[in-house]
């Protein structure tokens, strides 16, 4: 969920909580229920995204929670390792969709100099499967 502002002292805290509730705190129910059914071996990967290390001003609540993806999978990963459970997080770069504003966005925060889209991914998951 990603909602821009601005400004802080303009955020709806509203939006900001469905943030929270969507990127993380449903990362910990997922986790939780989750373990039940796992077994030495077996791997929980989380979605972080490179603005948990990259942030943007105006999606302040968003980067805050990839940030707090990042440092709930270190903890895990801790604490199931000794069960043998691995947990790692993957961190996307910046992608361009239907809601992103190319305004705001900058291809010099990518390390290849262009920004995702769609049609790079799907094109990718295509080779992918065959």
């Amino acid at each position: 969920m990603q909602e821009m502002c601005q400004d802080i002292k303009d955020i709806d805290l509203d939006v900001t909580e469905k943030t929270f509730q969507t990127n993380i705190i449903s990362m910990f129910a997922m986790s939780k229920y989750a373990l039940k059914h796992m077994n030495r071996g077996d791997t929980i990967v989380n979605s972080a995204s490179v603005a948990s290390y990259m942030s943007n001003p105006t999606l302040l609540d968003y980067a805050s929670t990839k940030g707090a993806i990042v440092t709930f999978t270190r903890g895990l990963a801790q604490q199931q390792a000794k069960n043998g459970i691995r947990v790692n997080a993957v961190a996307p770069g910046i992608m361009c969709v239907n809601y992103t504003s190319l305004n705001i966005l900058n291809a010099d925060y990518t390390i290849v100099g262009r920004l995702c889209n769609q049609q790079l991914i799907t094109i990718r998951q295509r080779l992918w499967i065959l």
